[in-house]
């Protein structure tokens, strides 16, 4: 069982470590090379599950990016695959704590999340970083119609290029649980690379104009004074994770309690593609 991680504020150190998960080369193999997209896999110690790594030049400010990244109101109208997704409470200016729900194709069950999400920009904004990590929650509790995913580490880095382009770094070490093949799961995320660029690009290429129409000066992850959702006081951490090691097993025994399904790479990956047709 993998132990979550306890609700904290990110680190300079976890934001280090981040960064150099982005730029090391050590361990990790180049699995696509198209189009100036590059799709890199990892083994993992700490699972079945591979590190991939996604990396490509953006022709979007870093800023524009970074920007539609936090914006879930715009999430609504590229993300096919987001169910359910709402940011539940805030840690600090630059911490809070999510939920997403992501529908899995076929006869596959839902995936959903509880996640704290970090983030930085240099004082200069030469960097831009995102970050989560699976955490527990109380008032999220497990929904028996899904299974609980979690993420190790994940994330994004931007830096920017020219006024008009960025290098797109994400790294992500998710494990779906469940009756996937872990075989299946390494495959899937390896060749969903791609099509998360291609996703990101156009989603990328008219934020400014939808963001012009829709609160263009609502940005809460830039001005933490536009924060509408509950501020959790450090002093009630401890309280809120109360029961955290218990639901992880019970999410576990969900995930293993999922019944087996007869589903091949072809058959995601289809889903996969139609998904990005109807972007």
């Amino acid at each position: 069982m993998t132990k979550l991680e306890r609700i904290r504020l990110a680190t300079d150190e976890d934001f280090g470590r981040f960064r150099e998960l982005t730029e090391s080369q050590d361990g990790f193999e180049l699995k696509y090379n198209k189009k100036g997209v590059q799709v890199y896999a990892k083994l993992s110690d700490d699972s079945p599950v591979k590190i991939i790594k996604v990396h490509s030049e953006f022709n979007c400010a870093a800023s524009v990016v970074y920007d539609l990244l936090h914006d879930d109101d715009y999430r609504k109208t590229w993300d096919k695959f987001m169910k359910a997704s709402f940011i539940h409470c805030h840690l600090d200016a630059t911490n809070d704590i999510c939920y997403y729900c992501t529908k899995m194709p076929g006869p596959i069950a839902n995936r959903d999340l509880v996640f704290r999400r970090s983030w930085k920009v240099a004082d200069d904004e030469s960097e831009y970083m995102i970050l989560n990590s699976s955490c527990h929650h109380r008032d999220l509790a497990l929904d028996k119609k899904n299974i609980r995913a979690i993420s190790l580490i994940s994330g994004f880095r931007l830096i920017p290029k020219s006024d008009k382009s960025c290098m797109f770094t994400y790294v992500t070490h998710a494990d779906p649980r469940g009756s996937l093949p872990k075989w299946l799961v390494n495959t899937v995320a390896t060749s969903s690379g791609p099509k998360l660029i291609a996703t990101m690009q156009k989603a990328a290429s008219t934020y400014a104009s939808w963001k012009q129409a829709h609160r263009p000066d609502f940005k809460p992850w830039r001005n933490p004074e536009q924060l509408t959702t509950p501020l959790l006081p450090a002093s009630e951490w401890d309280a809120v994770q109360e029961g955290a090691d218990e639901e992880d097993a019970a999410a576990d025994a969900a995930a293993a309690g999922e019944a087996d399904v007869a589903v091949s790479q072809d058959a995601v990956t289809a889903e996969l593609d139609g998904a990005d047709d109807d972007n």
